[in-house]
């Protein structure tokens, strides 16, 4: 069946599969990308490096759509596609509310009345922006980024519902996203009670992120910036945004993914995947 006539499938409704649309809630909140054109029709699309998170997102619109589709690789840039052209999935997405990147907010009247739909939300905007950190004083955090202060509020009450506690602060010196024209948010989970709380009743469904999570528990902390000279500094905020880490691994030798992180959490960088897009068609 063309991925152009969709619009007739059957969409099973938020009840029968809650966390299923929770979790496409939580992935138009954040890296995901939804838009209706009546000549086009209406694409509901996530690009993202992690195949993980883009098998994740196709899973959860078969299981609402009955149909079968499968992520696939770009063969421009590093990255993994899931995109479905389905009419009725996306005006009913978008009779909720607007999903753009400083509109949406929590849909409290799906989210609030069922907790596997609040779990598949919180889920899915870890995958996109959330992350495992160091604060400023080397301990572990997980950490959920955006600029939409309201939106990410919202989760911090949502996530108060269920006794997980936050802190919400503004990042304030962070040079990257600055450049970008983009003030950022910062939702914090601390200490490892707090943390182990939101795993227990949430989970971290990434295998990447979950390792990390793991691992920076049973880390210690990592030396303190005496390692770091103002040209390794100028030269990680320039790499950090779009290159690996396990290439910045390379590149600072003597250094461990987790004293890279602490660092980079410390001057308020932000991790860039998306490379500029370059059209082969162009003469």
């Amino acid at each position: 069946m063309s991925l152009n006539r969709l619009a007739h499938t059957v969409i099973r409704d938020y009840k029968s599969f809650p966390y299923d649309w929770g979790y496409i809630f939580g992935t138009l909140a954040s890296d995901g990308s939804i838009y209706y054109n009546p000549s086009k029709g209406g694409i509901i699309e996530l690009t993202v490096k992690d195949y993980d998170y883009a098998k994740m997102f196709a899973d959860c619109l078969n299981r609402v759509t009955g149909l079968s589709i499968q992520p696939a690789h770009d063969n421009i840039r590093p990255m993994w596609r899931t995109r479905l052209n389905h009419v009725m999935l996306t005006r009913q997405l978008l009779s909720i509310q607007s999903w753009k990147t400083h509109d949406w907010r929590v849909p409290s009247s799906l989210i609030y009345d069922d907790f596997d739909t609040a779990r598949g939300f919180l889920n899915a905007f870890f995958d996109g922006e959330g992350n495992v950190a160091r604060n400023n004083n080397g301990n572990p955090m997980l950490r959920l980024s955006s600029s939409n202060k309201d939106g990410l509020n919202d989760i911090a009450e949502l996530m108060s519902t269920m006794d997980i506690e936050t802190s919400f602060h503004y990042v304030t010196d962070n040079p990257v996203s600055f450049s970008y024209g983009t003030d950022m948010w910062v939702l914090g989970i601390y200490s490892s009670d707090n943390m182990s709380t939101y795993v227990d009743k949430i989970g971290i469904t990434m295998p990447r992120k979950l390792a990390a999570y793991h691992e920076i528990l049973e880390s210690k902390p990592p030396p303190s910036d005496v390692y770091w000279t103002g040209d390794d500094i100028a030269k990680l905020m320039q790499l950090y945004p779009t290159t690996s880490i396990d290439k910045l691994v390379d590149i600072f030798p003597g250094r461990s993914w987790q004293s890279i992180n602490h660092k980079v959490s410390r001057l308020g960088i932000s991790r860039r995947y998306m490379a500029p897009y370059v059209n082969s068609n162009v003469e």
